[in-house]
């Protein structure tokens, strides 16, 4: 049983660890990034520029990654554009109403779905 866990523990870790690969090129190879679509068509080069550098994206692609990597791990997962605030503040608050509308539609899903098998 315990082997049978960690093989599906270590299979999910590797399809969430491939799948973060997969997004971060597909975010790569989209035209433009994140200091472009903040100061919009008025950024002047200059402070699109100071922006790359204060986020750290003039640096390579495989830094970036495994920094982000890095970050995710060790539970700091950055700053919101949005709000300025903390994003595992973000997710923290809605974590709440998020197990509630599980928590629920489980209520209502598993004895419907026993009923009807």
């Amino acid at each position: 049983m315990l082997k049978m866990i960690l093989r599906r523990t270590f299979a999910a870790v590797a399809v969430l660890w491939a799948v973060s690969i997969v997004i971060f090129v597909a975010c790569e190879i989209l035209p433009g990034d994140v200091a472009e679509v903040r100061f919009g068509q008025f950024g002047t080069q200059q402070s699109i520029d100071l922006l790359r550098e204060e986020l750290g994206l003039n640096r390579p692609a495989v830094s970036r990654y495994l920094s982000w990597i890095g970050g995710l791990v060790s539970g700091n997962w950055g700053m919101s554009f949005a709000t300025g605030a903390p994003v595992a503040d973000l997710m923290s608050e809605r974590l709440a109403n998020t197990a509630r509308l599980g928590i629920a539609a489980a209520l209502i899903s598993v004895p419907l779905a026993l009923g009807m098998g």
